[in-house]
């Protein structure tokens, strides 16, 4: 494979148009053929699936490493996984959460349960996490990137410094520590990677412009991870899932904003998210949406102008973002 940094620093060299051949038209219809037989395959697969579902895997003893664990739903995850027999790694730029979820843990479930301060932002404190993490407990079998910021703001106007934070927390991170971590799952042939996306990687909306696209580059990264892991042969052992939940009461500013505006779709606990996301990992599932409304969510991208502008100014009250 070429080494995408050395042939951008090479001089640019035009490519040169490949000669068609004159059997690709019977080569996709070949193509076509197979891909409608795997299909059907695969739906039949899904079927027996939906009405035998897996049961749920046995995770006790696990080491599990909750970025952002200090506080909402990170802390009602670890409590979960904690539920579940998992020791666990809280990492937290927030040191002192941190701190007293691993107490409230280790009082509770009688399990090992370690804090560690962490700015996932920084690929070297990642590292040295790691390193932690190893001498310390040893190999992470579960990894949940759950660290994240919500970011509401006109986007004309908003910060440029807070629209680079919320791409290097809500995304950059992500990535980082998904690789990072990786590594030492294939060595030892398992691995659970939950990564918590959000319902507005399917919807946007306004004031929502640098949220939603990191959630929804976070929904391509993980669906495109796990083509890399099928191809290689890794999906046998590292299974990966994508939380989608909706709106939540976790911070209280949060709360107050959604109040502001007239949100009045219904919101979620963190306790029924974690419920929902540990669950689902458990039983291998690739993407657990977390919303009474889901289906409400995905025919709202097809909505018109005219009830988009509706909803967003009449229903709700958002002018107060565009003053």
């Amino acid at each position: 494979m070429f080494n995408i940094n050395e042939v951008m620093k090479s001089e640019y060299r035009p490519a040169t148009n490949s000669k068609s051949k004159s059997s690709y038209k019977l080569k996709l219809l070949f193509l076509a053929y197979k891909i409608v037989l795997l299909i059907l395959y695969d739906s039949i697969i899904a079927l027996f699936k939906k009405f035998n579902p897996k049961k749920p895997k046995n995770i006790s003893k696990k080491l599990a490493l909750v970025t952002g664990g200090g506080n909402g739903l990170g802390r009602c995850i670890c409590f979960r996984l904690a539920h579940e027999g998992c020791d666990l790694a809280i990492a937290d730029i927030d040191f002192k959460a941190a701190c007293q979820t691993a107490a409230e843990i280790q009082e509770k479930y009688k399990t090992v349960c370690k804090p560690y301060h962490c700015d996932v932002t920084d690929k070297n404190a990642i590292y040295k996490l790691k390193n932690d993490i190893e001498s310390e407990m040893r190999g992470v079998d579960i990894l949940v990137n759950n660290a994240g910021l919500l970011y509401m703001s006109n986007f004309l106007t908003c910060n440029v410094d807070d629209i680079e934070r919320t791409v290097s927390v809500n995304l950059t991170s992500q990535m980082l520590m998904s690789r990072i971590f990786l590594t030492g799952m294939i060595d030892r042939k398992y691995g659970k990677i939950m990564t918590i996306c959000s319902i507005a990687s399917v919807v946007g909306g306004p004031t929502l412009a640098v949220y939603s696209a990191t959630k929804r580059g976070l929904d391509g990264f993980m669906r495109s991870f796990a083509d890399e892991l099928l191809v290689t042969g890794n999906d046998k052992f590292i299974k990966l899932t994508s939380v989608y939940p909706d709106f939540m009461n976790t911070r209280q500013e949060i709360t107050e904003t959604l109040d502001s505006i007239r949100h009045f779709l219904p919101r979620l606990t963190p306790e029924k998210v974690a419920d929902d996301a540990v669950k689902g990992m458990m039983r291998k599932k690739k993407f657990v949406y977390c919303s009474k409304i889901t289906s409400f969510y995905f025919a709202s991208r097809y909505m018109t102008k005219s009830s988009k502008k509706y909803i967003a100014t009449r229903v709700m009250n958002i002018s107060h973002f565009y003053k």
